[in-house]
């Protein structure tokens, strides 16, 4: 189907974005739709907007960043509810079949970097040269990727940990109360899922891999890699950076920070905004619980919370993996049944924040 023709096929919406993220932004403007029907005559204790921006990736000057630069006392928020994990079985092993859903009070930051490397040799690759750019580039690249990742272990994903034992029963359940304590032992699990590893660790993925040389038989003299960087909350640039540097071991490498996203603060979860959020999902599915959590990307949440305002992420919805694993393909989908139910989750969430005495 086209990529924008939003076909309904089967009771599926087909289309570029139907996940990510038109699905989210039509059940939030639903929801305002409804909200201002049912409260048309009366004075509301809270305003009730839709923000839809762009760079939310890229954190450019516009998008989010021009909206709070000259928007935000006249929005003059008290919560913002932003786009996050749905609801995913099969976390709890003793509860196969129980939704958790994941309501985000912090997430990692972007931090993109550009390596570059400079080596003059001969041109032609007729005669190989005992070292050259590309490569330099290859060996340093594959000495950093061979390192096995750091776990880090902070409140917020031990908590995480906490929060998934008091679920379980056993030694399961046990060991996840006491991660700290069983840290050898939980280790080893966490490396198996890349979800679960990049909420322990600070990741690394290499997006690029240029030297702008497109004859077959040159030697390129520069090469540059692209580099995108996903910090947990509290780590260091620089102590990120000087570890990047010494695992690259190559002094002929510089590092060019293109692009830093700053630390914001956690939410707290024990805010009514919280709690309301939590009410409504457990109203809306029973046999479900919730969990604070960290997302590993990053959304337009963080600049709010910069500025002291609490940012919870949560799309209050139940949807299979395979629909997950389409996200930005080609057979990017998600089942028209959902947007109903989430779209009555965020009104159940505003009544509730509406209804505060």
């Amino acid at each position: 189907f086209p990529p924008f023709s939003g076909e309904i096929i089967d009771s599926e919406i087909w289309g570029r974005g139907a996940w990510d993220n038109k699905g989210a932004a039509i059940m939030q403007i639903f929801t305002v739709i409804e909200i201002a029907k049912r409260y048309k005559d009366k004075s509301l204790k809270y305003n009730v907007s839709v923000l839809s921006v762009s760079c939310e990736e890229t954190q450019c000057d516009g998008g989010i960043k021009y909206v709070l630069d000259n928007y935000l006392e006249i929005l003059n928020p008290a919560v913002v509810i932003g786009e996050g994990p749905p609801a995913l079985k099969g976390i709890i092993k003793n509860k196969p079949d129980l939704s958790l859903f994941g309501i985000s009070v912090a997430q990692k930051r972007a931090l993109w970097l550009r390596l570059k490397l400079e080596l003059n040799t001969n041109g032609h690759s007729s005669v190989t040269p005992l070292t050259y750019a590309n490569k330099e580039m290859v060996m340093a690249l594959n000495k950093l990727f061979e390192k096995k990742t750091k776990l880090i272990f902070n409140d917020l994903n031990t908590g995480l940990l906490k929060q998934f034992g008091t679920l379980n029963k056993g030694f399961n359940g046990l060991f996840l109360k006491h991660p700290k304590l069983f840290k050898s032992l939980i280790t080893p699990k966490l490396r198996e899922d890349p979800l679960l590893l990049a909420l322990f660790s600070n990741t690394i993925t290499l997006t690029s891999l240029s030297d702008d040389n497109n004859r077959i038989n040159a030697i390129p003299n520069t090469v540059t890699a692209v580099l995108d960087c996903r910090l947990l909350p509290g780590e260091s640039t620089d102590k990120f950076l000087k570890t990047l540097q010494r695992s690259l071991n190559n002094k002929n490498i510089t590092i060019e920070i293109l692009n830093e996203m700053k630390d914001g603060p956690i939410s707290s979860n024990t805010t009514n905004f919280y709690k309301h959020l939590e009410s409504a999902i457990l109203t809306n599915y029973k046999r479900s619980k919730t969990a604070s959590v960290l997302l590993p990307n990053s959304n337009d949440i963080s600049l709010f919370r910069q500025h002291g305002i609490p940012g919870y992420s949560s799309i209050p919805v139940q949807i299979d993996r395979e629909y997950l694993e389409c996200i930005h393909n080609l057979n990017e989908r998600i089942p028209s049944e959902i947007l109903d139910k989430g779209r009555d989750t965020y009104v159940n969430f505003i009544e509730l924040c509406l209804d505060e005495s």
